[in-house]
């Protein structure tokens, strides 16, 4: 069986494209991506503290944070 080689544009391109809403993706995340990292337990724990403490989800708050991260950069909205 041979594998098929993928163009690196195409690739790309694939990457770039809105995702289709699936049945088990809730509409509110149609055109959405997912940002991502890993952490130690120890900030995990304490960005969800906050969380609770301002009564907001861990998304609004690692959205917040990253606004201020482009705007320190002057990287604009």
């Amino acid at each position: 069986m041979t594998a098929r080689k993928t163009n690196l544009a195409e690739a790309v391109s694939k990457l770039n494209q809105p995702h289709k809403i699936t049945p088990t993706q809730p509409r509110s995340r149609s055109g959405l991506k997912t940002v991502a990292g890993y952490f130690d337990p120890e900030m995990s724990k304490r960005l969800k503290i906050l969380a609770v403490e301002q009564d907001r989800t861990l998304q609004d708050l690692l959205g917040e944070a990253l606004q201020d991260l482009f705007k320190k950069y002057d990287k604009g909205r």
